[in-house]
């Protein structure tokens, strides 16, 4: 019997368009009917096996088309995804805004695994697709069915999730914004209002400060009048009983000296000594207090500057005098307390030297002391005229006075306010010399200045600008003519010496100057000589200092002291030449 070869052909191009899924089909279906194509054929049974063909080949279009379908979607999601990703990325570069918090990232990436975790249609199962063509075999094949649509709702739920998402993340976002921009405003205005608040207490406790410190200020310089005004009434008082004690002794003429004549001295073998002058019987030597009652001990040492010297001691040291002394900015910030030490602790400074005054310095002055600011031994302003550590080492060297020898007597303060504070030549402020001596050019405003640079207490002469001077270092403030001229915040200096007063002092010794100048100097009692002679003679150091100057120190009293004391000393002269000398000189 001859084969039909064009049901093999047929068989073959309907094998080929078949996909691979439906010829895994087709084979497993063959291998469990066990037989053959050819088998088939020759069996006559090639149309129930066509009919499994068509079956397969339905369901493989449907299998097309929901892969299709699932690929869209997957599509989609890929395209969404990226769609947001790219606003994000503008939105960060264009908005400049805080990052995500931790929270809000973790809840986005859950989302994101929980929609791509979502199932998709699954492919049939080999065993399903097998079991499904041996049934298919047993029915009677059925006409063709027209190939079913593909299934829109799946796209337009996702499509709609996808808004509803996308309109949800919207609104997250914008409330999360202004959750965002609240909580900012609101730590914006708590935080103007803690500044305004602190800013308005700032200036409460300023204020409150400015006041406590001027009423203190007030109450400071209130004890401080009426102290001075107390001291210096007990002053007067005191000076006023004790001059109405003290009189002057009465001064009887002397007696007239006979004439002593030589001894007749006979010339000897060899030369002998010749006998000694009698010694002027030996009285007690006065102390200080005593030279300081009589005006012995100043008035030889202020010649010239009498006026000045009263009214700058006046304000500088008060009623303590040459013993006045402070102890520096460090104690003078206790108030009350120092001024109730000052006047309890009093210092001898005439059983001082210089050295040891310098070595009671706070050494960070540079001027050799040896102290703490902070140590109660330490001395800052002393004496008459507050002389301070670094002039006084100034003055000494100057000077040429020996520091461990020179004791801070009356007289010695004395010389140092008028030899190395006023006088130029030795460390003075040459223009207080110049106008007291009269010189052409000199001003008594200048001359005010200059103490007023030496003398805190003294206020200047007329208003001055900061830093317009030495260098534009000082002053430190802007200063109003009566000012002291070391004003600076928080400071302890203050002008109590008016420029009128000091001005007026200047006026008398420039008038007695000028004056003694141009008169003639009337003679003196041999009394006041004598007197003034025996002091010096006890103080020879300080004679010898003030005696380089005599044409600036030349008055009434020295003078006819000169006189005096060369005529006794010619008087016990003796001759103990041999007598040829003493008749070749005749």
């Amino acid at each position: 019997m001859a084969r039909d070869n064009s049901k093999d052909v047929t068989h073959q191009q309907t094998m080929s368009k078949l996909s691979e899924k439906s010829k895994q089909t087709s084979a497993s279906l063959l291998n469990s009917t066990k037989a053959t194509p050819k088998a088939l054929a020759d069996s006559g049974d090639m149309d129930g096996v066509l009919g499994q063909i068509y079956q397969l080949m339905v369901d493989n279009r449907k299998d097309e088309l929901e892969q299709r379908q699932i690929d869209e979607k997957n599509s989609k999601t890929d395209t969404r995804k990226e769609e947001s990703r790219h606003q994000e990325l503008l939105k960060a570069l264009t908005v400049r805004r805080r990052p995500k918090p931790k929270r809000v990232i973790r809840r986005e990436k859950k989302a994101e695994e929980k929609e791509a975790a979502k199932p998709t249609t699954p492919a049939k199962k080999p065993a399903e697709a097998a079991k499904k063509p041996a049934e298919a075999a047993k029915k009677p094949p059925e006409p063709a069915k027209k190939p079913p649509e593909p299934a829109k709702k799946p796209a337009e739920d996702t499509a709609k999730k996808a808004a509803e998402d996308k309109a949800k993340k919207a609104a997250e976002d914008r409330a999360k914004k202004e959750a965002e921009d609240k909580a900012k405003k609101a730590a914006e205005d708590r935080a103007k209002k803690e500044a305004e608040d602190k800013a308005k207490k700032a200036v409460e406790d300023k204020a409150k400060k400015e006041a406590e410190d001027r009423a203190k200020k007030a109450a400071e310089d209130k004890a401080k009048k009426e102290a001075e005004d107390k001291a210096k009434k007990e002053a007067e008082d005191k000076a006023k009983k004790s001059a109405e004690q003290v009189k002057p002794p009465e001064v009887k003429p002397p007696p007239k000296a006979e004439q002593v004549k030589p001894p007749e001295v006979k010339p000897p073998p060899k030369a002998e000594a010749a006998p000694a002058a009698p010694k002027p019987p030996t009285t007690p030597k006065p102390s200080t207090a005593d030279k300081i009652a009589i005006g012995v001990a100043t008035t030889a040492a202020l010649i010239g500057r009498e006026s000045l010297a009263a009214n700058i001691s006046k304000y500088e040291s008060g009623n303590k005098g040459y013993n006045a002394y402070n102890r520096g900015d460090f104690w003078l910030a206790k108030g009350k307390t120092e001024a109730a030490y000052l006047q309890t602790n009093d210092i001898d400074f005439s059983k001082m030297t210089i050295t040891e005054y310098l070595k009671r310095t706070n050494k960070k002055l540079g001027a050799g002391g040896q102290l703490d600011a902070a140590d109660p031994n330490v001395l800052f302003a002393v004496g008459k005229y507050q002389l301070i550590p670094g002039t006084m080492k100034v003055m000494a060297e100057k000077l040429k006075l020996d520091p461990n020898k020179t004791y801070l007597t009356p007289e010695i303060q004395d010389m140092l306010f008028v030899k190395g504070l006023t006088t130029k030549g030795s460390g003075g402020r040459f223009a207080v010399d110049d106008y007291i001596n009269g010189k052409e050019g000199s001003t008594r405003d200048a001359a005010i200045l200059a103490l007023a640079m030496e003398f805190a207490s003294v206020g200047v002469p007329y208003d001055i600008k900061a830093k317009s001077l030495f260098k534009n270092t000082l002053p430190h403030v802007d200063l109003k003519k009566g000012e002291t001229f070391y004003k600076k915040p928080g400071g302890f200096n203050a002008a109590h010496n008016p420029p009128e007063e000091v001005g007026a002092a200047l006026d008398a010794d420039r008038a007695s100057k000028l004056k003694n100048k141009t008169t003639t100097v009337p003679p003196t009692t041999t009394d006041t000589g004598t007197k003034v002679d025996q002091s010096s003679k006890e103080n020879a150091d300080l004679k010898e200092k003030l005696n380089k100057d005599k044409s600036a120190q030349t008055t009434n009293n020295t003078t006819t002291t000169n006189k005096q004391t060369n005529n006794v000393q010619s008087q016990q002269k003796v001759d103990d030449r041999p007598p040829y000398a003493r008749k070749q000189q005749q």
